[in-house]
């Protein structure tokens, strides 16, 4: 029984690569600003991420892969060890939306945000 046991309990870890289409943050507002137009109120003495590209560019991003008998998740550590998929494998779907474009949100730089943070929205 205790074969059965730790079948059921084994888990696999694999290292790997996912390209993505991604809207690259292409540098920060190097003015700080009073107010924001983004509705980010008295931000000042940071600086804005507000450089997105307008298109989205094929990136490579490295993957953690957890596998077991019922779920198969992988993050990425490159932006901060995000969940990017969690597939349930009994019922043959993924658990949370999975976006295909990884689209950056504008953010204060040196701020406790989150850098690079990803949006809800995808296109």
């Amino acid at each position: 029984m205790e074969d059965s046991e730790s079948a059921l309990a084994k888990v696999e870890f694999r290292c790997g690569e996912l390209t993505l289409p991604t809207y690259r943050l292409l540098g920060e507002n190097r003015n700080p600003v009073f107010h924001s137009q983004y509705g980010v109120a008295y931000i000042y003495p940071y600086t804005l991420q507000d450089e997105i590209a307008s298109t989205p560019t094929a990136a490579v991003y490295h993957t953690l892969e957890l596998e077991n008998r019922y779920l198969r998740l992988i993050l990425l550590p490159e932006l901060g060890g995000r969940v990017y998929s969690l597939y349930d494998k009994i019922a043959g779907r993924e658990v949370f939306y999975k976006n295909s474009v990884i689209r950056f949100s504008r953010w204060r730089s040196g701020a406790p945000s989150s850098p690079g943070a990803l949006s809800s929205a995808s296109r």
